[in-house]
């Protein structure tokens, strides 16, 4: 009954973590970006062990360590060599592989994959581009683990990455 009860927990966390996913791509800058992002992988970290998803916690857990270091990227030495990308590409694909739980590991490695990727671009529009795709095995993994604060959060970041994308096409049609 116990983990019924955290189960339901975490479910109701995930709705509300979704209000911050809404920021993750419209926010103008790369770093903008990357702060409502930690914000919802250190969540969604929480929030999948609280439901019992143990792929997507560590997924996450990778998530947040990349969104502090790429945040750093151009600021710090430490955090500006090329190395971080293969890390976290790396680390992404191994954490099905640690936390298996049949085929459905490997929606959340692929869509972090991607992210990595998206995450690790200098320019916002490619980041949005690449989030568009990083979001879609997330939405397919959220529907077959019924996690319903997750599958609410993808929807919402698809839909932040394409008013992003809209606003920063309306904004360079008008240069």
């Amino acid at each position: 009954m116990q983990s019924l009860d955290m189960a339901a927990v975490g479910q109701i966390f995930g709705i509300v973590l979704s209000a911050v996913g809404f920021f993750v791509y419209l926010a103008k800058t790369r770093k903008g970006i990357l702060i409502a992002k930690l914000i919802c992988d250190g969540g969604y970290c929480i929030q999948q062990l609280m439901i019992g998803a143990t792929t997507g916690a560590m997924v996450n857990a990778i998530a947040a360590m990349r969104d502090i270091i790429f945040y750093y990227r151009n600021d710090k030495k430490w955090a500006s060599h090329r190395l971080w990308l293969y890390v976290f590409l790396l680390a992404m694909g191994l954490s099905p592989v640690l936390t298996w739980m049949g085929p459905v590991s490997l929606l959340p490695a692929v869509g972090s994959m991607i992210a990595v990727v998206g995450f690790y671009c200098q320019n916002p529009i490619h980041t949005r581009i690449l989030g568009l795709f990083s979001m879609l095995p997330w939405c397919l993994y959220a529907s077959i683990i019924t996690n319903y604060g997750l599958l609410l959060t993808t929807v919402i970041q698809i839909a932040s990455a394409v008013l992003g994308l809209l606003r920063d096409y309306r904004s360079y049609k008008a240069t």
